[in-house]
């Protein structure tokens, strides 16, 4: 993976309760697909609770959730709230992506990236990109905006119409990338299982949520000519 040809993260709309129509109903509809039927990008069926003001997310995958960075940049996401517009607005992005150093959480990958890893945030957190590079899942929350003309030529016919809003998400430094762990299960019943606790409700951007969108999904970077991301595009599998 190079810094002009970042992948991360996949979207695709699995589950959807409790949020609000309107003029995201044909969004959502573009976003439902049957192509991923018995693999990890499958949301069999998600899980959320507040405790003692604290969130616990689990969310079950129709398939085993890759671990070692063999699939690519991938996730799973949790949509918390729409705009006015009646556009998703942020998200808890649970992912792994191995060559893409952005999270404390992470690990060493050693080797397996040679001179290719990409550092979306090391400027915010001062990461060292080749001691936390691995394929570690890990949490962030980001915000989102309507897709720019960028991203709609970037992912073309798999666009899903929305991006990260990188300004608006970098200015939320303090909750961007949480230190809660991401626990991945492939052995238990009822099957294969991403889960993340005791996160604080204030860390997300609307934090009233009571359900949610639960997708997986894929994120396709643009890139400026110095080779800087400037753009994160959601895009179908």
């Amino acid at each position: 993976m190079n810094k002009t040809s970042l992948s991360a993260f996949l979207l695709t709309l699995s589950t959807f309760s409790g949020m609000q129509a309107g003029a995201s109903d044909g969004l959502i509809q573009n976003m439902l697909t049957t192509e991923n039927t018995g693999t990890w990008a499958k949301v069999a069926n998600h899980v959320i609770t507040r405790s003692k003001g604290k969130v616990n997310i689990t969310i079950q995958a129709d398939g085993p959730v890759p671990t070692q960075g063999s699939l690519g940049a991938i996730g799973y996401g949790v949509i918390t709230g729409v705009n006015s517009d009646g556009y998703p607005e942020n998200v808890l992005a649970l992912t792994s992506h191995l060559c893409v150093a952005d999270s404390l959480v992470q690990g060493p990958a050693g080797h397996a990236c040679g001179d290719n890893t990409t550092g979306l945030l090391a400027a915010l957190f001062g990461i060292n990109d080749e001691e936390h590079n691995d394929a570690t899942w890990h949490a962030h929350f980001l915000d989102l905006k309507p897709a720019t003309d960028i991203c709609l030529a970037a992912t073309g016919s798999s666009s899903l119409g929305l991006e990260v809003d990188l300004a608006r998400t970098l200015a939320t430094r303090n909750n961007v990338s949480p230190e809660n762990e991401v626990i991945v299960n492939n052995d238990d019943e009822p099957g294969p299982a991403v889960s993340v606790q005791n996160l604080n409700p204030q860390d997300f951007h609307n934090a009233a949520f009571r359900k949610a969108m639960v997708v997986s999904f894929r994120i396709v970077a643009h890139a400026d000519d110095n080779k800087t991301v400037t753009n994160l595009c959601l895009a179908k599998p």
